[in-house]
C-alpha cells in the first residue's frame, strides 16, 4: 500500500511539472500587430472610466498613456504598475493587482480592446 502512494505522489509532481512547463510556454508567445498605430479604449473602473491610449508597432507595444480617476494610491498605482508590467514583458496580460480589483479589470478591458483595434493576433514564434 505504501508503494502504491509513492508511485501517486510521483504520478502527480510529474503531472504538476509538465503543467508548469507548458504554462512558461505559454508565456513566452509574443503578439504580432497587423495593424500598428496609436489607438484609443475606455473602460470603467471603481470611480470612474479608464481611458488607455497605446501605441503599437507590429510586433511590439511601444507606449501606454492612461487618463482616470481612480484613487491614487490604490487604483492609480494598480494602473501604473500594470502599465509598466505590460511594457517591460511586452505582455496583453499583466497580473491584476489584489485590492484594486475594478482598477485592473478596467484596464486588461481596455488594454484588450487596443490591442483588437491593433489587429492583435498571438504566435508561438518569437521575432528574431
Amino acid at each position: 500500500m505504501k508503494t502504491g502512494r509513492k508511485v501517486l505522489a510521483v504520478l502527480l509532481c510529474t503531472v504538476l511539472v509538465l503543467s508548469l512547463c507548458s504554462w512558461a510556454a505559454a508565456e513566452d508567445e509574443d503578439a504580432v500587430f497587423t495593424s500598428p498605430g496609436t489607438y484609443t479604449a475606455t473602460a470603467s473602473g471603481r470611480n470612474g472610466d479608464v481611458t488607455l491610449t497605446v501605441t503599437y508597432s507590429e510586433n511590439a507595444i511601444e507606449a501606454i498613456d492612461s487618463v482616470h480617476e481612480e484613487t491614487p494610491p490604490i487604483g492609480g498605482a494598480a494602473i501604473e504598475e500594470m502599465t509598466a508590467q505590460v511594457l517591460s514583458d511586452q505582455t496583453l496580460s499583466p497580473d491584476a493587482i489584489s485590492g484594486a480589483t475594478a482598477s485592473s479589470d478596467a484596464f486588461l478591458a481596455a488594454l484588450g480592446e487596443t490591442a483588437v483595434q491593433a489587429g492583435a493576433s498571438v504566435t508561438a514564434e518569437k521575432a528574431a
